[in-house]
């Protein structure tokens, strides 16, 4: 996907006002930067799926259909917006 992701701890949680989301380190060339997934965006979902960690993160994509585009929650700044992720295009 090209993505640097990292883990929020429960301070930024809080901040945030979130329960859950993975926070992305750094952006390379790759599907994530063609759906516009940038650096300091936090992702909330995944095609429904909470995205408690990159962990889990990574190993739903890795498994995730590949005909269809996924919808990705992201929260950017104060606002929240929807992406779509294309994993092969």
């Amino acid at each position: 996907m090209g993505l640097t992701l990292r883990d929020l701890n429960p301070q930024q949680l809080r901040r945030l006002a979130v329960k859950y989301g993975v926070r992305v380190e750094g952006v390379a060339n790759g599907p994530a930067y063609r759906a516009g997934v940038r650096k300091g965006d936090v992702i909330l979902q995944i095609d429904g799926q909470p995205m408690r960690s990159a962990v889990q993160m990574s190993a739903y994509l890795a498994h995730a259909p590949k005909d269809r585009p996924l919808p990705m929650l992201v929260r950017r700044g104060a606002s929240a917006l929807f992406l779509a992720l294309r994993i092969h295009e």
